[in-house]
This record gives C-alpha cells, structure tokens and sequence, in this order.
C-alpha cells in the first residue's frame, strides 16, 4: 500500500513499529527504539508518547549513563487488557486468564453445577472477571465438547440445551466483548502441538476416548476442521454393524462399578482410529487419551498398524490434557482477536485520513 502522503496512516505504522519492538526486545530506550527501527528520534518520541497516552506503553525506569542524564526505558505494557479462556468438562469450567503476550497469570477450575448453561456461564465469566481487576477483558474463548460449525453447536449430548445454539453470539451480547467458541477437542489437539510437538511434527492427531469419542488435527501446523467442519470425527467411523463411538459407549455401559474395561476391545476400538488416521493423513504423531488404555496396549496398536513400519506414526499415551486445551483456547482467543483488530484497521484506512 503506498502511504506516501497519509500522515495518519503513517503515523500508526510508527507507533506498531515501536509497540511491536517493545513487546518483543523491551524495555528499550528512544535511542535504542530509534537505531533498531530506523525511524528518527523525533518520531520515536512521537510514538512513544501516544503509546503512553493511549496505555499501550509504560515508563519504565532509568537505563545505563554515557555520562549525561540517564535515558528512560520504555516497556510494552503487558497488561493494558486479558483475553479468557473457558473449557468446559464434568460440569465444570477450566478457566485462565492471559495477558496481552498470551501469558497465563490466573488459571483454576470453577464448578457451574446443573442449571442453565447460559446463564451458568455468564456468571463464571463475571466472577472471573473480578480476577482480572482493573485489566479490561479484550474476548473470551471458549471450548466444548461437541462441534461447531457457523457458530452454531451441535453434537453436544453432555449440553443439550446447547444443541443448535449460537453460543459465542448469546455469550457475545451479554459480553459485549467478541467472544468465540470451539471444539474442546481439537482446540486441546493445537495446544498439544505448540506446547509439546512443535518441534518434532508438522501434523498431529489426538484422539480421546472419554465422555464421548472424537479427535483434533493439526496439519501443516495449522488446525484443521475440514470443509464442513466435521474433520476427525473418528466417532462415525463404522466397526461391527454400528459406529465406534456408540461400540465404545456399549463397552462402557456393560461394566460393574469398579469394573474396568476389556484391554483388548479397547485396543480393538482405539486401534481403528489409530489405523485410520495413520493411513488416510499420515500424522507424524498420534496422541490418545482413554482411560484403562495402558502403555503395553498402546504398543500393541502401533505394532498392529497395517502401514509399512517406517511410515507408522509415533503413538503418545496422555491423561490430563486440560492445561493444553486452555492454551489451545487461549491462541483460538488471541489470533481471532488480532485478525479482528487488523480488519478493523484496514477499514479505518480504506476511509481515509480525518486529520
């Protein structure tokens, strides 16, 4: 975009420079600002101050003395607002609240118990947010366990009262703060991917056998729903003249309390998902979550894979992976809200300069 001749325009991309500097290199001084950027020191102190002005920028101090007067530092201010992030399990919420970096500085669970889901939600969000203080709330992210699609949950037998229902658009009137809502499940698949595999795969799949059957992908270390949103739905999968998910309830319903599952028709069950995934997309990792489902059993499904053994993908045995989903909530949360606000300044300058 040519900017020549919008003072405005040019303005703000000084002020992202400097901000961005900051938040990444910080604290700095205008100097420091000035040389790393190339922008002179006039417009680095122009920046500067509006960043202050606008609390987007905080003094920080005094930094090192050539001689003179000691030069004032200058940091991003990490808490100018918070993002929070819900995920929902057990009749209850894992909640956190992030900072403007995505960094965690509150997290605990809170129990909604059994009333309206709704309205229980909107009050957790409003007693978390008295956590947060005087940090003003930017969006709130939120994973369940069923699937959304447009906006709209379906699937979702553990939240009936959900079934067909726009829940980020409810929760965002109330709110009226954006609000976005996924699948618990492949939201936990991408926190899995950047806190634990990033380093080692590009493509990921997690599997859960739990209070329902489903999995989330990462490929091309990007989340991936498919074209209608129904990618990884391992659960529809057909095993024995009915489906996975309904032969793994089956399993689960015949037990005596106390009773643990048959480990070879769990490792009949989670081996045609492990199988399936490994053969049709060809994950470099594939992580599972199922309770009685022990690491020898594991073995013996990626043993079993028909695949050649060098194209077979490592299997990953996981229990608690809540901590995962809040961080799989928290960057759905995050990269929503700066596409947001990137749109929003691209529309604020195709309007033209109101100087």
């Amino acid at each position: 975009m040519n900017s020549v001749g919008k003072p405005r325009t040019l303005r703000k991309m000084n002020m992202e420079a400097v901000e961005s500097l900051l938040r990444t290199c910080g604290p700095l001084t205008k100097p420091d600002l000035s040389r790393r950027t190339g922008l002179s020191l006039v417009t680095v102190g122009k920046a500067v101050n509006e960043l202050i002005a606008q609390g987007r920028v905080l003094v920080a101090g005094s930094g090192g003395s050539t001689g003179g007067r000691k030069a004032q530092l200058y940091a991003f201010n990490h808490r100018q607002f918070c993002f929070l992030a819900l995920y929902y399990y057990e009749n209850r919420y894992a909640c956190a609240l992030a900072d403007a970096t995505g960094e965690i500085f509150w997290q605990e669970d809170w129990n909604i118990g059994d009333g309206p889901i709704v309205e229980q939600t909107l009050h957790c969000i409003e007693q978390v947010r008295q956590k947060a203080q005087d940090i003003p709330l930017a969006a709130v992210g939120v994973g369940v366990p069923g699937a959304v699609s447009g906006g709209v949950v379906t699937s979702i037998p553990s939240l009936p009262s959900l079934e067909g229902v726009k829940f980020g658009a409810v929760l965002e009137r109330a709110l009226n703060c954006p609000v976005w809502v996924e699948n618990d499940i492949g939201l936990a698949a991408f926190g899995l991917y950047t806190d634990r595999f990033e380093k080692e795969t590009d493509h990921l799949a997690y599997l859960y056998f739990g209070r329902g059957v489903g999995c989330g992908l990462v490929l091309n270390k990007r989340r991936f729903k498919g074209s209608l949103d129904f990618a990884g739905e391992v659960g529809c999968l057909p095993i024995e003249g009915t489906t996975l998910e309904q032969a793994f309830f089956h399993l689960r319903e015949t037990l005596r309390p106390g009773e643990t599952a048959d480990p070879n028709r769990l490792k009949t069950l989670v081996g045609l998902a492990v199988n399936s995934l490994s053969c049709v997309l060809n994950p470099g990792i594939v992580a599972v979550t199922c309770d009685g489902l022990g690491p020898q059993q594991l073995a013996d499904i990626g043993r079993g894979l028909t695949a050649p053994p060098e194209r077979r993908p490592r299997l990953v045995l996981l229990e608690d992976v809540r901590r995962q989903c809040l961080q799989g909530v928290l960057h759905l949360c995050m990269q929503n809200w700066g596409n947001l606000s990137h749109r929003a300044k691209k529309s604020e300058e195709a309007a033209g300069p109101h100087e």
